[in-house]
């Protein structure tokens, strides 16, 4: 998410610097007061709000469920290895004080030292299918929704849309807020390819 609100921000300085530049040349004088541009030759610029998108959007609801199951799948194991591990000590530990020793045998120590590394190995591999899914689930998603809005805007009524981040924006123009139309046609198009 860091990555892309970074990029967004780029884009949207990149955009305004281009969108305010070729304004100095035919610059007009505009009321103060007036919350949209009326002039038939601006730029219209829409946005939609990532954050009721991934709220109302079944496919993005679905997604998160995944991941969520997920997480929970994972913590779970991660648990029962635990669990497996202390359980092995707890046996080691007894047989070895049962035949009279006060620390844990080598061998013991050595099989429980492994146990850890298969542990660690497990764990360090699950978190990277995790970060794996994650990303390929968030790209998927952002590929849905480019994909959308290319045939939301085949009129061509809009130069940009872009997302809607709330601390990368000081001012937005609510009339260019598409997020509702957006979020009908997402669950729309969803409902038509789910099968």
């Amino acid at each position: 998410m860091l990555i892309w609100n970074l990029v967004l921000t780029v884009l949207v300085a990149a955009l305004l610097f281009l969108y305010l530049g070729k304004n100095k040349k035919t610059s007009e004088t505009q009321s103060a007061f007036t919350d949209t541009a009326h002039s038939q030759n601006s730029t219209k610029i829409a946005y939609i709000n990532m954050d009721s998108v991934q709220e109302n959007y079944a496919y993005a609801k679905e997604i998160l469920d995944d991941i969520r199951k997920q997480e929970q799948e994972n913590s779970l194991l991660m648990e029962k290895l635990s669990d497996d591990y202390n359980k092995k000590l707890q046996t080691y530990s007894q047989q070895d004080q049962s035949a009279g020793l006060s620390q844990l045998s080598e061998a013991h120590q050595l099989d429980l030292m492994e146990s850890q590394k298969k542990i660690n190995d497990r764990k360090q591999s699950i978190e990277q299918e995790y970060v794996k899914k994650v990303n390929q689930s968030e790209l998927n998603l952002r590929n849905k929704i480019k994909d959308y809005l290319k045939d939301f805007n085949k009129d061509k009524k809009y130069a940009y849309i872009m997302s809607l981040e709330d601390r990368m924006f000081y001012y937005v123009d609510t009339v260019y807020d598409i997020t509702k139309e957006v979020i009908q046609g997402l669950n729309a198009q969803h409902k038509k390819q789910k099968p």
